[in-house]
């Protein structure tokens, strides 16, 4: 008898840890300049500790800039 095949849930495909800068470039190429708050919103639920945070963070800046237009903060990739 063959077993039947499992596909992996979605949650078990899913990336642990700290976003890379990778993964974080890799968002803000399909979503294009968005406001920060969406940016961590996204990954929050990978950033289990505030040493996680602000591992995330150093790897924001070194990928993106912010850019204030108001009282909103962007996120937009450096070399765009």
């Amino acid at each position: 008898a063959k077993k039947a095949k499992v596909e992996p849930t979605r949650a078990e495909m899913a990336p642990m840890g700290v976003p890379t800068e990778l993964e974080i470039e890799a968002f803000l190429k399909t979503r294009g300049k968005m406001l920060s708050t969406e940016l961590i919103g996204h990954f929050k639920k990978r950033l289990k500790s505030k040493a996680d945070s602000s591992k995330f963070l150093k790897a924001v800046k070194r990928v993106a800039k912010l850019e204030n237009e108001g009282s909103k903060k962007f996120v937009v990739l450096k070399n765009e």
